[in-house]
């Protein structure tokens, strides 16, 4: 017999601030709690366990932490084989937005898009078949800050 298990706990995140935070600002980076077992009749022994799931570590905060123009973050690789690079760079005209695609064969198309002050994003351009290569978009008409996202779908029946 096979049971499910709780789940781990989340990841405490990362804050970073450009200042001080006022005094009356709290903040909390910790790990989340492990899960555990709830209503198990099949075996009540497990009941309010953990069975093995772990908390989520702790995150950390930087505050007066400032990013110049053309530094490049880059924590992890991105989740997406075939984009390879995303990059926005604040310029006088507005922002660039820099990307690279490799192994395209499976990409059906790549959606620009940003997000409004209400939190919906609309689309920008629409990229129909690209192909491998860097890409660019300079948004003329931006206030800040700005939030940029790609969206890239696959042929009907492929997968990345």
């Amino acid at each position: 017999m096979t049971l499910p298990g709780p789940g781990g706990g989340g990841g405490g995140g990362f804050i970073w601030s450009n200042a001080a935070l006022p005094l009356n600002v709290t903040t909390n980076v910790s790990g989340g709690a492990a899960g555990f077992i709830k209503d198990s009749p099949t075996n009540p022994p497990c009941e309010l366990t953990s069975n093995g799931a772990a908390a989520g570590g702790n995150g950390s905060s930087a505050n007066n932490f400032t990013i110049t123009e053309g530094t490049v973050l880059s924590c992890a690789a991105l989740p997406i084989p075939s984009l390879t690079d995303w990059y926005g760079k604040k310029i006088n005209e507005g922002v660039l937005l820099e990307w690279k695609l490799s192994e395209t064969n499976s990409v059906d198309e790549v959606v620009l898009e940003k997000k409004t002050a209400s939190g919906i994003f609309y689309v920008l351009k629409k990229y129909s078949n690209p192909v491998d290569g860097f890409y660019t978009y300079t948004d003329y008409t931006t206030s800040f800050p700005a939030s940029y996202r790609l969206m890239i779908k696959d042929l009907p029946g492929k997968k990345e």
